[in-house]
């Protein structure tokens, strides 16, 4: 029975020498091969080079030395549901809040045309501040204000500010 066992001993051990040496079955799996990428190419074609527009300027050149930048363009009709007045020589936005365009009317002309379309407009009329250069500041309920401030030119300009908070 030795025998046997010794047998049955060297069998075991061969089938388990045979399965820890053996290499795995071999699994081919299908890859894929690489392909062509097509890359794109730059071909640089020369373009015209874009020049900025210019902005018209206005009608007169005024003469002195004004503290704030005159406007510049055609003026719009109204700003915000507020007329500007007509005759004005030219205008433009300041910001989200303000308006500025320059007129030869007075500052008297100006004051007496806000306060009567302000007030078609609804805004409350409170007060008109001067100024001893002969500018105006025109104050209304809800936040709106009409800044008129003399140029300085010999031609009788003035310049005019809407604003609004």
């Amino acid at each position: 029975m030795r025998d046997d066992a010794t047998a049955l001993f060297v069998l075991a051990t061969g089938i388990l020498l045979y399965s820890c040496t053996s290499s795995p079955a071999s699994t081919a799996t299908m890859t894929s091969q690489p392909t062509e990428t097509v890359l794109p190419t730059y071909t640089a074609t020369p373009s015209a080079v874009p020049q900025p527009s210019s902005t018209p300027a206005p009608t007169f050149t005024p003469k002195g030395a004004f503290p704030l930048p005159l406007p510049q363009g055609t003026p719009a009709a109204s700003w915000q549901q507020i007329l500007i007045m007509p005759g004005a020589i030219a205008g433009e936005e300041l910001s989200s809040q303000g308006y500025a365009f320059t007129t030869l009317a007075s500052p008297a002309a100006v004051e007496q045309f806000y306060i009567r379309e302000m007030q078609r407009g609804g805004w409350e009329y409170i007060a008109t501040g001067t100024t001893a250069t002969g500018g105006l500041f025109i104050v209304f309920s809800g936040g709106a204000s009409v800044s008129v401030l003399p140029v300085g030119d010999d031609a009788g300009t003035v310049f005019v500010m809407i604003v609004t908070s």
